[in-house]
């Protein structure tokens, strides 16, 4: 296993599903910026589990950014279109869309 850190965009809304002992997972697909454009697959489907799960369900939404740690999985069928990460830790990212005012700098 692979163990990573991204930071990634929420592009659907995280669906909470249930195994048969009533474990429940939470999978979300986000998307980040690959290292080396057109090389590999920058979309990405995250399992999340148990009480950390329902803090994403509770907390995250669609065009948020998160902080992701986990470990990578291998595409055990070949029809998976995305590789999947068992996440470990969530943190939130915050990013400011803000301008500064440039004018505020240039005075004298």
């Amino acid at each position: 296993m692979n163990y990573c850190n991204l930071i990634v965009k929420i592009i659907k809304p995280p669906v909470e599903r249930y195994f048969e002992n009533n474990i429940p997972v939470v999978e979300i697909l986000v998307k980040f910026s690959p290292v080396k454009k057109d090389k590999g697959v920058d979309v990405l489907n995250l399992r999340v589990w148990g009480n950390l799960g329902h803090d994403v369900m509770k907390y995250y939404k669609i065009n948020d950014y998160v902080i992701i740690e986990g470990f990578l999985s291998p595409k055990k069928n070949p029809s998976d279109k995305h590789p999947q990460i068992s996440i470990r830790k969530v943190y939130p990212c915050v990013l400011n869309n803000s301008k500064v005012n440039e004018t505020v700098y240039y005075q004298k």
